[in-house]
């Protein structure tokens, strides 16, 4: 997700997830996955947004490597 962002690939024109993406922070666990969290313990500030894009992001890379074409693999065949 984050190198996404960074590339350029997602982007948001919405005042909500940028107030969101303004509250995240990043904690890495000690296996060194990353997840996004609240940058402080204050209930006012939501991370929702920015967590739900993660997971689809997630999910469409995941369906984009079960969708591989059978011509990828194997080429085009004319008969």
């Amino acid at each position: 997700f984050e190198a996404r962002i960074i590339a350029g690939d997602i982007y948001f024109n919405n005042p909500i997830l940028d107030w969101m993406a303004a509250n995240v922070a990043i904690k890495e666990d000690e296996s060194g996955n990353i997840k996004p969290v609240k940058m402080t313990r204050d209930n006012v500030l939501k991370v929702d947004g920015i967590i739900m894009l993660v997971m689809c992001v997630g999910l469409h890379m995941v369906w984009q490597e079960e969708q591989k074409s059978a011509y990828s693999e194997r080429g085009l065949r004319v008969i």
